[in-house]
């Protein structure tokens, strides 16, 4: 009996700085376990970077552990995955290929414009390995229409691809390009799926396919569905002439927390208050916490919802991180559009509102004292200059009416 695991989508220099770490980590973990588990070999079925040239700090961990197991006689077949690919085959792929970390599976002959795979063979577990590289936009289709088979073997078939299935691609949520179940090479004994962010093992037209999906996850939709409870991890499959048994190794050590917080209906500072107190009521000790904050406010402004003091605060609490999502605006007030009201009275409307919102010591700048006040200042400020009127005598003009308005000495 050997075995191995089936990894995908894990998408290295992906998120910020600290979900990146933590992505870098799920992966670490991954390929710790398969070591632990004795697997003989481990399939990544594209995507194993996010772009074909990340940041060599934030990944040299992954390629230090993929070292180490490549060293334990623990061999790594790759095929790169839409994020990977570089068509002068100048990414990192490509450059730890050559390094010797891992193998790309995707190897063919060419005869009459028609593409054979030849196979990588492992003769330890006596195990033929097949794959097509994807490409960006989904083009590896052309491969797959280009298709004359391959070349046969007598062994356990592994047929690495990293492309939606059509068949399968309607039972998710999964949007883009598609290969037809009728192009896929038939009679492999495991069809090692990429490109899907969802685990998915289902058999049609007598294949059975396995797609992981992601380690963690390539960006905050991955991460709203882990916290939403989409399953996280990667397959291990023992096997002989046939799978013998399988199972999925589930990451749990990373699942976000969702909060979704609903100021619909409230002033700017009444949200700001209710966005405080209810992240209160959570436990977010060592959580990555996703934030969803939306509604229509009555009135203020979105900016009072203070999303640096929001983030701040759960850090406080202990969060490993907080990513906030922001979908809030303010409602029209009609009042303010109402072409029944003079524009005094319009203004007036304004005043008080926003006057209503705060709190005076003094008695002459609250209520309608404040409204009216706010008027004649408003009046005052708007007077035009004189004809003949000097700007500096203009400006100490203003300057004047204005103290006397508000009952202050003007000594100049």
């Amino acid at each position: 009996m050997s075995k191995f695991s089936h990894i995908s989508d894990v998408h290295l220099g992906s998120l910020n700085r600290r979900l990146r770490e933590i992505n870098v980590q799920s992966f670490v973990n991954a390929l710790e376990t398969s070591k632990n588990e004795n697997v003989d070999f481990i399939i990544i079925s594209g995507d194993l970077f996010d772009n074909p040239y990340p940041d060599i700090s934030s990944i040299r961990k992954a390629i230090k552990k993929m070292k180490e197991l490549r060293e334990t006689g623990i061999s790594i077949y790759a095929i790169p995955g839409s994020h990977d690919y570089s068509i002068n085959n100048s990414s990192i792929f490509d450059l730890l290929e050559s390094a010797g970390l891992f193998e790309n599976v995707f190897k063919y002959k060419i005869e009459n414009e028609k593409i054979t795979l030849r196979p990588t063979i492992n003769k330890k577990c006596n195990a033929y390995i097949y794959g097509i590289s994807a490409r960006k936009r989904g083009l590896e289709e052309d491969y797959f229409r280009l298709l004359n088979g391959y070349e046969n073997a007598d062994g356990f078939r592994i047929f690495v691809f990293h492309s939606a299935i059509t068949e399968l691609a309607r039972t998710t949520k999964y949007f883009g390009t598609e290969i037809p179940v009728s192009l896929v090479p038939r009679d492999m004994d495991y069809y090692a799926g990429g490109h899907i962010h969802k685990k998915i093992v289902k058999e049609y037209d007598h294949m059975k396919f396995f797609y992981p999906g992601p380690l963690f996850g390539a960006d905050l939709t991955d991460l709203e569905d882990f916290a939403r409870g989409s399953e996280r991890g990667f397959f291990i499959v023992e096997f002989d002439s046939k799978i013998l048994n399988y199972k999925f190794i589930k990451n749990d050590r990373y699942i976000p927390l969702l909060m979704n917080i609903d100021v619909d209906g409230v002033d700017s500072l009444s949200a700001y208050k209710k966005v405080i107190d209810e992240v209160e009521n959570f436990n977010v000790k060592d959580k990555i916490v996703l934030l969803k904050i939306w509604g229509e406010l009555i009135s203020g402004k979105t900016t009072d919802i203070n999303k640096i003091k929001i983030r701040d605060k759960l850090m406080n609490m202990g969060a490993l991180d907080v990513e906030i999502s922001f979908n809030v605006t303010v409602r029209k007030t009609e009042k303010y559009y109402n072409f029944e009201l003079t524009n005094e009275e319009i203004s007036k409307n304004v005043f008080r509102e926003n006057l209503s919102k705060m709190k005076f010591e003094r008695e002459f700048l609250d209520g309608d004292k404040g409204v009216s006040l706010a008027m004649d200042l408003k009046a005052i400020l708007s007077r035009d200059q004189g004809e003949n009127e000097k700007k500096d005598d203009y400006i100490k003009r203003i300057r004047d009416d204005v103290f006397k308005r508000l009952g202050i000495e003007n000594d100049n």
